[in-house]
């Protein structure tokens, strides 16, 4: 994924809201870095503090709070990724599913161009469908 430069920082911010699935999996990411920019991972409990994330996963946290989270991200250039089904609906960019012991995705093509970022040819590739405008 390419950000708009203005969004360029010293560190690669991937934030969770809702409820985390990972664990300790996340933690395997603390030291490396994107594009020469150390990731920090956040734990955020409001939808207001997405501005500072590159990437936000959404995890469960309920119908009203998402349609906030949703509406403080509108045109911001913020990566988002769920698992949970209901919320592709909501402009969620990449929803995570298992698929034969598999873990796959969906894109949504149209938010991230909402959301001024471009994808790569071969996430676009590699996903199971991409809507589009």
């Amino acid at each position: 994924t390419e950000w708009p430069q203005e969004v360029s920082k010293g560190t690669f911010d991937i934030c969770i809201l809702g409820h985390d699935n990972f664990g300790s999996a996340l933690d395997s990411l603390r030291g490396k870095a994107i594009n020469n920019k150390p990731i920090q991972i956040h734990h955020i409990l409001e939808p207001k503090e997405v501005n500072d994330c590159h990437l936000v996963f959404i995890g469960n946290m309920g119908r009203y709070r998402t349609s906030k989270l949703m509406s403080e991200l509108a045109n911001l250039p913020v990566l988002t990724i769920t698992d949970e089904t209901s919320l592709a609906e909501d402009g969620v960019m990449i929803l995570l599913y298992p698929e034969n012991q598999r873990l796959v995705f969906n894109i949504n093509l149209s938010a991230a161009k909402q959301a001024n970022l471009n994808l790569s040819a071969r996430l676009l590739r590699l996903a199971r469908q991409v809507t589009s405008p």
